[in-house]
């Protein structure tokens, strides 16, 4: 897939993953969203992104996911539009572990801020993003997830439990969206 000219958002891409993918597709000519929620790591990634091909431009966006509503997912569409035609991919990459421990033992507010990390964001990301990834010619949505989506493990609580509503997400998606 060419990725020349194209746009796209990942979130979580401060560090890990999100960071590579991002400095990895500017390389080939993409237009990158950085989404993140500590700014100081954003500006270190964006300053590694390749800027070498003409057209290219690039977006920091700062949101915490643990608080994202329709409000604040409408500014990040308006933020997007502002700037770009289009969107052409999503990476749902942003994700927290949260508590190691017996889910009698979890913490209620871990368990709610992992959840709308992990789980809820990318829900709520992709509904209210979807008119613009529509105006790119060939949209893509990828969605980041671990072993632990397909088989429960003690101890692994809520991130376990968000990555199979990831999984079964991402599936009701794409048969929608077929």
């Amino acid at each position: 897939m060419d990725l020349l000219n194209k746009t796209i958002l990942i979130t979580g891409a401060s560090d890990g993953i999100g960071e590579v993918l991002a400095v990895e597709f500017s390389k080939l000519g993409s237009n990158i969203i950085l989404l993140g929620r500590d700014s100081l790591k954003l500006d270190e990634v964006y300053d590694r992104l390749d800027c070498s091909f003409d057209s290219q431009k690039h977006l920091i966006l700062q949101a915490d996911l643990a608080l994202l509503n329709n409000e604040s997912s409408h500014e990040i569409l308006r933020a997007i539009s502002e700037e770009y035609k289009s969107l052409d991919g999503i990476v749902h990459n942003a994700a927290i572990l949260g508590t190691m421990t017996t889910l009698a033992d979890y913490e209620l507010s871990k368990w709610d801020e992992v959840l709308n990390i992990n789980l809820r964001a990318p829900f709520l990301l992709t509904k209210i993003l979807k008119p613009i990834l529509e105006e790119s010619t060939l949209p893509r949505i990828i969605f980041t997830s671990s072993g632990v989506a397909n088989i429960g493990r003690a101890f692994w609580g809520a991130y376990s439990v968000s990555k199979f509503g990831l999984k079964g997400l991402a599936e009701i998606y794409a048969n929608e969206l077929e």
